[in-house]
């Protein structure tokens, strides 16, 4: 008796199975999966540079911030009434 694919799923002998094969080269469960591994791991990759380029602007920010704290400019406050 031989495995057929029908309808999203496998067929044996009038049994459905859960696995979702096509029987091509490259189409099969574990190939899908790898491919969805290897996306996610780009997308983690794409994150990551994005989150260290975001962390260093805010550094580069950060460090202009304190930089001009001293630079002995006076801050304007308004007088507190006594």
């Amino acid at each position: 008796m031989s495995w057929k694919w029908i309808g999203g799923s496998f067929m044996h002998g009038g049994n459905r199975c859960g696995a979702r094969w096509k029987g091509r080269r490259g189409e099969g469960p574990v190939e899908r999966l790898e491919q969805e591994v290897r996306q996610l791991r780009d997308t983690l990759a794409r994150k990551v540079m994005e989150a260290d380029f975001l962390r260093g602007a805010l550094q580069r920010i950060e460090a202009r911030r304190r930089s001009s704290e001293g630079s002995g400019v006076t801050v304007s406050t308004k007088k507190s009434k006594k």
